[in-house]
Order: structure tokens, then sequence, then C-alpha cells
């Protein structure tokens, strides 16, 4: 396997073919060992060779080749997986696509109410309450700056935010 290796380094296709046949079943036991999915691990592997070819000339001298591609292919394994969560990243907040229509609509009315409610509870704070709760929820500003601000007492303003949240 060094031999190909090496002979892969200085542009030997056909090592190159037979590194691939001694192993990509390694490789892919391997890679089935770290994601159950067997069609990404045959795009990962499609990759790895890519850019193992792609990148001989480039290659380090190595003294364990299947230690080394083992490694490479895990990173791209992780690298693809985390491509894919990316994609399905969603804000809860919004209904999902896979939501009946009926569902979304269930949902859409709980956000309505929860609005509805917390604007009614906004409404019954006092002006200082209000200015307090904005700065700390709406503009994420701490309990220290929020005193620094109103050149007022941390104390103060925890209990200021303890009265508003108590008393919606």
């Amino acid at each position: 396997m060094q031999h190909h290796w090496e002979r892969i380094r200085k542009n030997d296709s056909q090592s190159f073919r037979s590194l691939y046949d001694e192993l990509y079943k390694a490789l892919f036991g391997y890679g089935m060992h770290i994601r159950s999915d067997r069609e990404l691990i045959k795009e990962c592997l499609h990759e790895l060779f890519c850019e193992l070819w792609s990148d001989r000339a480039n290659l380090p001298a190595v003294s364990n080749p299947q230690y080394y591609l083992f490694t490479w292919l895990k990173r791209i394994i992780l690298r693809n997986v985390r491509q894919q969560e990316q994609l399905f990243v969603q804000d809860p907040s919004l209904p999902s696509f896979s939501d009946s229509p009926e569902e979304q609509h269930i949902e859409f009315e709980k956000l309505k109410e929860r609005s509805y409610r917390l604007q009614l509870a906004l409404e019954k704070l006092t002006p200082k309450q209000l200015q307090v709760i904005n700065l700390r929820f709406y503009e994420n500003k701490s309990c220290e700056e929020i005193a620094e601000l109103h050149k007022s007492a941390m104390r103060t303003v925890y209990n200021t935010l303890y009265e508003a949240i108590k008393g919606a």
C-alpha cells in the first residue's frame, strides 16, 4: 500500500486504481460506522478519491496511507453531515412545511393568541417597567447596562424586572 501511495504522488493512475480496489470496502465499512447512510458514504468516498487524485502532487509522505485515508474520509463525512444539517435548520417559531394546512392554521392561531396576551400584559406595565423590559428583552441589554442607563442600582433594575414580569 505504501508503494501505491508513493506512486500516486508521482502521477501513476494504475497505482491509484489499485489503492482504490484495496481500500474501498474497508473505507466504506468505516464510513458506515460513522454514519449509517449508504448513499452519503458512497458520495463521501467518491469525494475522497476525487480529492486524492486532484491533490496527488501535494500529498504528504505518510507511513500509513490507510490511516491517513480513514482520517480524510471521516473529515469529509463530518463536513457533509454539517452541511446537510445546516440546510434543515429552521426558525422554530415558523410552521414547518411538513405540517398539514390544519396544523399550520392551529400554530398560527396559537402564535396570534400569545402575541395578543403579551400585548395585554405590556399595556398593564408602568412606563418605567416597560422601558426596562424593552431594554432587557428587545434590545438585549444586561441588567448592568440598564442600571448605568437609568443611573440606578442593579438591585432596582432586578426589582423592576421582577415586578413587571410578576404583574404581567
